[in-house]
């Protein structure tokens, strides 16, 4: 009986195996590309969609990639020891995603299809979306008008995420290279704070810091 459980046990680890193995070819799919397109992700876990925050944008390092990945490790090692019961449990969701398989329209399986192989824009994509959500047809043109505005304020609120994160690295090497609290690092501060209120770009910022700080060097 004990070496029945342990059997079990293996079984959980070489699926967890497998699960770490495909994952880096998932995370860069096709289907991962067009849902990037409309401020989505896959999650590592779970492989389904979800949206990518703004605060993930400053999460991308070693450090809390590691933590999460250790996190994931531990949460499958935990459900390891659950033994022959996740393989059940496992067993009967990929019986209830056949079911699903043979009992969606065609036309819907087709789309499902295109979108993890074919490369889409943000706006086909949503159109192929619309296909899988299986609603009449008279809903179309405001179905998709409203998915395109939440697209529009996802992609608005990552680039934002995106902004900051690049003033607040750019802030930290001109605080290297200057030295915190100088006086010349303050000169250049009121350029980063137009350039956080989206009134000059990034590339004029560091045009303007540039030229400032060749103008003091040469004073």
């Amino acid at each position: 009986m004990e070496s029945l459980y342990w059997i079990g046990v293996l079984a959980n680890a070489v699926m967890f195996i497998v699960h770490l193995i495909r994952l880096p070819f998932t995370l860069n799919s096709v289907q991962a590309r067009n849902l990037e397109a409309i401020g989505m992700r896959l999650s590592w876990a779970t492989i389904a969609p979800q949206p990518i925050e703004p605060n993930e944008l400053e999460n991308f390092n070693l450090k809390k990639r590691s933590l999460k990945a250790a996190k994931l490790i531990l949460f499958h090692s935990v459900v390891a020891l659950t033994s022959w019961l996740n393989i059940a449990l496992t067993v009967i969701a990929l019986l209830e995603w056949c079911f699903l398989i043979a009992t969606t329209p065609r036309e819907i399986r087709a789309a499902q299809w295109r979108m993890k192989h074919i490369r889409y824009t943000a706006e086909d994509f949503i159109h192929q979306l619309f296909i899988v959500s299986g609603l009449p047809e008279s809903r179309r043109e405001e179905w998709i008008t409203e998915q395109m505005n939440e697209v529009k304020q996802r992609l608005d609120d990552l680039a934002e995420g995106q902004l900051h994160l690049a003033l607040r690295n750019y802030w930290a090497e001109i605080e290297t290279i200057l030295g915190p609290g100088s006086r010349r690092l303050a000169e250049c501060e009121p350029f980063f704070d137009q350039c956080w209120d989206k009134k000059i770009t990034l590339y004029e910022l560091k045009r303007k810091i540039s030229d400032l700080l060749n103008t003091q060097m040469a004073v």
